[in-house]
């Protein structure tokens, strides 16, 4: 018969910090091994042999700090992770299609079309703000709108003979606002989904 597992209140073994640093070491040195003797061809397998090699040793460094319980705390805490972080690949995945939707279905070209033709120089960078901040609310993710967004507006702008770098700016600060208070910001779910809330 097993032991029962400490709760949360239960003051746990720590690694040393050069069993901690070593991990890191060990993860970073891996993967940049990889990009050196694999280039652009990383992605296909490397990387992942270069990290899953990090997780080993983080995994045995964690082993050996946990020596009653280590495989029953290692699951639980394995499984506690992925369980805090699963709604946020649920989110990602949603808002993916979603933008793929967007943007195949002519909606930013339409945007663009219509503000080309409504909003005149004089107020682009604010249109370029006001509208990237609503796309962002309604995406939840400023990196998907910066995408959807700001590459036409960018190209909007000298033809307009406006700065590119100021709307760019312009578009940038309006994604991260919009990211910043949308209910379905993939980092505010991630958020309160590890922290609780």
């Amino acid at each position: 018969m097993s032991e029962a597992l400490p709760t949360p209140e239960t003051k746990l073994p720590e690694p040393s910090t050069l069993a901690s640093v070593s991990a890191l070491v060990v993860m970073v040195l891996s993967i940049l091994g990889a990009v050196a003797l694999f280039g652009a061809e990383v992605d296909g397998g490397p990387l992942q042999v270069a990290m899953t090699l990090g997780l080993s040793v983080t995994v045995m460094i964690a082993a050996r700090a946990l020596r009653e319980h280590p495989r029953e705390l290692l699951g639980e805490a394995m499984v506690s992770g992925i369980n805090s972080a699963i709604s946020t690949f649920f989110v990602i995945i949603a808002i993916g299609m979603l933008v793929s939707a967007i943007l195949l279905s002519g909606t930013v070209a339409t945007m663009l079309s219509y503000g080309a033709e409504l909003a005149s120089p004089s107020i682009l960078y604010i249109v370029a703000l006001v509208l990237a901040t609503v796309l962002g609310v309604v995406l939840g993710s400023s990196f998907t709108t910066v995408a959807g967004l700001g590459v036409p507006l960018v190209a909007l702008a000298p033809l307009m003979g406006l700065s590119p770098e100021i709307t760019a700016a312009a578009v940038v600060a309006g994604a991260f606002t919009g990211d910043g208070i949308s209910p379905v910001s993939d980092t505010l779910v991630l958020t309160t989904d590890v922290v609780g809330g």
